[in-house]
């Protein structure tokens, strides 16, 4: 009985989905805006094109052999504490951008631990996702919610691949030669930088203020590793 433009305002409205889209929009326009741009920093560097085939293979092997650790981790103590360890994983990579190595062997076994970090963290943060996805999604307006959600990662990499696609393009045309730095490296260290963003926004998540923090999972952690067996 109801129209579907009544129901998506419904959806709309509905103050968890609003937190979680906004959430899911900023990291789908942070990513859009960098990631595509890995390939242009590592072949300006001598990398191989084939080499990228092995990456993406790399990327997946990460993800797949951390997906255990993280279902684990998120059906004993949530999604916050996975959320929060793998945005904390992807801020911690910032620096690689600038201590790439100039041999061309040690770029591709460095570019392998890189895309292998990354899969695993992104392993994490789809884990941590999905429940908050469900918890804040009402059962009356499903349909209505996962769209709008789609919409969210839509609208946000749209806007991400644009702008990133831009900018690069405008840090590119600097002449390097007249700076001690490298523009496009340091736009992609300020990209991983941005995740301390996501982290701020994932505290307004449904149900995250509620489970552990990854502080005390990592505390409890070293407690039980130092226990005496």
């Amino acid at each position: 009985t109801e129209g579907l433009g009544h129901r998506f305002f419904a959806a709309l409205k509905i103050r968890a989905l609003q937190n979680y889209c906004l959430f899911n929009g900023t990291m789908t326009l942070i990513h859009a805006a960098s990631l595509p741009f890995w390939v242009v920093a590592f072949t300006e560097r001598g990398m191989p094109i084939l080499y990228f085939v092995w990456m993406i293979s790399i990327r997946s092997l990460g993800h797949v052999a951390t997906l255990y650790f993280w279902g684990r981790l998120v059906q004993s103590h949530g999604s916050r504490s996975a959320i929060s360890i793998a945005l904390g994983g992807m801020f911690s990579l910032a620096p690689f951008w600038q201590i790439l190595p100039a041999d061309s062997t040690s770029l591709v076994f460095a570019a392998g631990i890189f895309y292998f970090l990354w899969g695993a963290f992104e392993a994490g943060m789809q884990s941590g996702q999905t429940p908050v996805m469900m918890e804040s999604v009402a059962t009356a307006y499903r349909a209505e919610g996962f769209t709008v959600s789609m919409y969210a990662m839509a609208v946000g990499g749209g806007i991400g691949g644009l702008a990133g696609g831009l900018i690069f393009e405008r840090l590119n045309e600097m002449p390097t030669d007249t700076l001690s730095w490298e523009p496009e490296l340091l736009y992609l260290t300020v990209a991983h930088l941005s995740s301390v963003l996501l982290w701020l926004l994932s505290r307004n998540l449904k149900g995250v203020r509620e489970q552990l923090s990854a502080r005390e999972f990592l505390r409890r952690r070293l407690l039980e590793r130092r226990r005496p067996t």
